[in-house]
């Protein structure tokens, strides 16, 4: 078998040509589930009848189509769009596919006979593909970390299988333990990993349900993502609620000031830098530091999430509009799931050890664990022994007062809210439209919830004199562990 090449400005047209120089009897693709792809891809089932020319749509980058998936709108054992309502609807379907062995997969390509004369094609070099300029091969940490082959593929999975995957449940939230996570992501994101292996390569496992139910869940937060995208798919850029575009964000000069220090590394603090960090340097960071990382510049620096999504999909070598702009909505408050934590810049429980940063910020090797993740605290004669100069060698904080900001931030979203009162039910829940025309009640931070006079609404003051959360709808200290546990990112 040989791949032909050909470039041009359209696609659906030089399929077309395509077909009819070799007169091609029937057209298979692996379906995609962007807005992009899915354009792409009616004009290829168009020009394709035009033809009388059969085509077969595969699915095999998600375990589940979304297309086949219905969910009703209200509260049904979870808000609508959430992971449980979900997954019981793509239980529904059935069990995944299983993936044909890879044994039977060779021996078919190696039977399969190719034309007498193959097509002519371009070769690769002929192709107009983007060339690295300048003076510094930055590309060269991202191949190394991510060779991107089945080979490559299968053996990242099988160490992780060996080294890893039994200590997932406790670990996977640990940027300074290697193996903590898959790293499968990448993968997953340009097909060299079936997501039907990796599923299948889970449930086989001698692990307990408990012990490798979280691995199996990230698999279905995929899945969910293009759900969401499906439903919304302009979701990249503009709220699902979509009253949350009137949130006011820090705007101007300050804007610029704390996104630059950011995206590069310099906030002053420092296992947000380090993320930071790593990201810009091999494309890839952990899915616990994307949550702090995204939390920081939404929480408490107050850019708007767009800018954080973007620069994520400029970045991340698993780049996916799906599941990067999930993550953004729900950190940026406005996606169906809105984050009900908030995660500390400082705490510092993802790189306990001290690690990881230090690995990523060297100028800060010498500090002692004790103030490694907020360096202010530490006295002169620590500084000076450590040889860290704030303000010189390491920056000094981008914000220092991060109660303030925090609070500026809810009064943000507080004041937007009181303006859109006609999304707001009377227990103080989000109300988004539907693709189709229904509104549909989504979970809201408690701390969000307004009564129809604009009062947070609390014990006190609630009309029943009761919690106002629906039932199941609540999340403490419990709840709060399962929303961190039931991310996207493997």
């Amino acid at each position: 078998m040989k791949m032909v090449l050909r470039m041009g400005d359209d696609s659906a047209s030089m399929l077309k040509q395509f077909c009819e120089e070799y007169d091609v009897g029937c057209v298979y693709w692996n379906k995609g589930h962007t807005p992009e792809t899915r354009d792409k891809e009616e004009k290829y089932r168009s020009t394709l009848s035009s033809l009388e020319i059969a085509c077969i749509e595969s699915q095999s980058s998600l375990l589940y189509d979304p297309i086949d998936i219905a969910l009703s709108n209200g509260f049904n054992g979870g808000h609508w769009g959430t992971l449980m309502p979900f997954l019981r609807s793509c239980r529904k379907q059935g069990q995944p596919r299983k993936p044909i062995p890879r044994h039977e997969t060779f021996t078919m390509l190696e039977n399969m006979k190719g034309p007498n004369t193959w097509p002519s094609s371009k070769s690769l070099d002929e192709l107009d593909l983007a060339v690295i300029n300048g003076k510094e091969r930055w590309d060269l940490p991202i191949v190394e970390r991510f060779p991107m082959s089945e080979e490559d593929a299968l053996a990242n999975m099988n160490s992780f299988f060996e080294k890893g995957f039994a200590k997932y449940e406790t670990s996977r939230s640990r940027a300074d333990i290697e193996f903590s996570t898959s790293k499968l992501s990448a993968h997953l994101r340009v097909g060299t990993l079936s997501p039907n292996e990796l599923y299948y390569k889970v449930e086989g496992s001698e692990l307990e349900y408990d012990q490798r139910k979280t691995f199996t869940r990230r698999l279905a937060w995929r899945d969910l993502a293009y759900f969401h995208l499906r439903c919304f798919p302009k979701m990249m850029d503009t709220s699902i609620r979509s009253h949350y575009e009137e949130t006011e964000w820090v705007a101007g000069h300050e804007e610029a000031r704390r996104f630059n220090a950011w995206k590069n590394g310099k906030t002053g603090f420092p296992l947000v830098d380090a993320a930071m960090k790593e990201l810009y340097k091999t494309g890839w960071m952990t899915q616990s530091l994307r949550m702090i990382v995204a939390s920081f510049l939404v929480e408490y620096l107050r850019v708007n999430w767009v800018k954080g999504c973007d620069y994520f999909h400029y970045t991340l070598a698993d780049a996916d509009t799906a599941i990067n702009s999930m993550m953004w909505q729900n950190a940026g408050r406005s996606g169906i799931d809105q984050w009900n934590f908030v995660m500390s810049p400082i705490a510092g429980s993802q790189d306990p050890t001290g690690k990881y940063t230090r690995t990523w910020l060297p100028e800060l090797s010498n500090l002692p664990t004790s103030v490694l993740h907020k360096p202010w605290e530490a006295s002169e004669e620590v500084l000076k022994n450590a040889g860290v100069t704030l303000g010189n060698s390491y920056p000094h904080r981008i914000i220092v007062d991060l109660k303030s900001e925090r609070q500026k931030s809810i009064e943000s979203v507080l004041e937007m809210r009181r303006k859109n009162q006609s999304r707001n039910t009377d227990r103080g829940y989000d109300l988004i439209k539907l693709p189709n025309g229904e509104d549909t009640v989504v979970f809201t931070k408690k701390e969000f919830r307004i009564d129809n006079d604009g009062n947070v609404i609390t014990t006190n003051n609630s009309s029943r004199g009761k919690n106002t959360e629906p039932r199941g709808g609540g999340r403490g200290r419990k709840g709060q562990k399962k929303m961190l546990r039931h991310q996207n990112q493997v």
